[in-house]
């Protein structure tokens, strides 16, 4: 579909992500706990490369590491939304989250 192309760029914009986060991938689909019910599934992730600013010193620091979390987000409308997204590891400790609200 026409549409599905739009729909990471839509989403970074709706979440208010900005660089390097970006919704990589998503869509509707049923909820795993009522399968009457639909939920929004996105994937969130950072540009291969970033770097993020250090919590404790505020200079920029390369990513060493990562590990995929999933995050539920605020409701879109009627919609539970929720999704993968990487909380990264920099020299200096936990540097970012990928704008999600909390932890699933």
């Amino acid at each position: 579909m026409q549409h599905e192309r739009f729909f990471p760029d839509i989403m970074t914009m709706a979440l208010g992500l900005t660089e390097p986060w970006r919704v990589m991938n998503g869509g509707m689909s049923a909820s795993e706990k009522n399968p009457e019910r639909m939920e929004v599934h996105i994937s969130v992730d950072y540009r291969e490369g970033s770097k993020f600013p250090c919590p404790e010193y505020g200079h920029t620091c390369p990513v060493y590491d990562s590990k995929q979390k999933v995050w539920k987000h605020l409701n879109f409308f009627q919609y539970l939304c929720k999704g993968p997204a990487h909380q990264v590891q920099g020299a200096q400790g936990t540097v970012a989250g990928g704008g999600a609200q909390s932890e699933v």
